[in-house]
C-alpha cells in the first residue's frame, strides 16, 4: 500500500497512479473530452486534414493538443480507379525497458479496392491491462478514387460533471413535475363528496 496524494519526500506519484485515479472517476473507456475544439477535424486540402486542441482520456491517460494549437496530418495519394478507408488515431505507446509513455496522432492507411472499402486494423488494448501500444479511432476518412471525402466521427464524448449534474438536476426536476401532476390528477379523479 501506498499513499499518492500526500507528502513523501521524494517523488513518487506515477503516470499509472493518475490514469488509475482518472479511469476509477470517469470510466476506463476512451473518451473526447468537451474542452477545446474537441478534435474537430477540418478538411485543409484533398490529402490533408487539420485537428483542434482538446482532451482525451484514454483508458485514464489525460492527452491533449492545447487550446490555440493545431495538428495537421497528410494521406497518401488515391488512385481515381479505387476507393480507401483510412484511419485517423490517438496513438499511446510506452517503450519497454524504460516505460517512457507518448501518444501522437497517427494515420493508418487502408488498402485501396475497386470495390467497398473496409477500414484498417489498429491496435486494439487497454492501457490498465498493461498493453504497451493502444490506438484510439478519431475519425474515418474515406477516399471514393481521388477525392476525400467529409472524416467521419468515431470517438465518443464525456461531458464534464458540471454538464452532467446539470442535465440530471434538470430531468430530475420534470420527473418530479410529471409525479406530481399525476397524483394531482388521480386524486382529482378519485375524489367524491357524499
Amino acid at each position: 500500500m501506498k499513499i499518492v496524494t500526500g507528502y513523501r519526500g521524494i517523488a513518487h506519484v506515477t503516470s499509472g497512479d493518475v490514469g488509475a485515479f482518472n479511469a476509477s472517476m470517469f470510466g476506463a473507456g476512451q473518451y473526447v473530452l468537451n474542452s477545446g475544439d474537441n478534435f474537430k477535424a477540418t478538411v485543409v486540402s484533398n490529402n490533408q486534414i487539420r485537428i483542434g486542441s482538446g482532451d482525451i482520456l484514454l483508458n485514464g491517460r489525460h492527452i491533449t493538443i492545447d487550446k490555440g494549437l493545431e495538428e495537421e496530418l497528410t494521406f497518401e495519394n488515391n488512385s481515381a480507379s479505387t476507393n480507401r478507408n483510412d484511419l485517423v488515431v490517438v496513438r499511446y505507446s510506452r517503450a519497454t525497458g524504460t516505460g517512457i509513455e507518448n501518444a501522437e496522432l497517427v494515420v493508418i492507411k487502408g488498402t485501396a479496392t475497386t470495390g467497398t472499402a473496409s477500414d484498417p486494423s489498429y491496435n486494439q488494448g487497454n492501457i490498465l491491462n498493461g498493453d504497451e501500444v493502444v490506438d484510439m479511432p478519431l475519425y474515418k476518412v474515406a477516399f471514393t478514387g481521388i477525392t476525400m471525402e467529409t472524416p467521419v466521427v468515431l470517438f465518443d464524448t464525456l461531458d464534464s460533471v458540471e454538464m452532467m449534474k446539470s442535465v440530471l438536476d434538470s430531468s430530475l426536476a420534470t420527473m418530479k413535475q410529471d409525479l406530481s401532476n399525476g397524483l394531482n390528477g388521480k386524486a382529482n379523479a378519485g375524489h367524491t363528496h357524499d
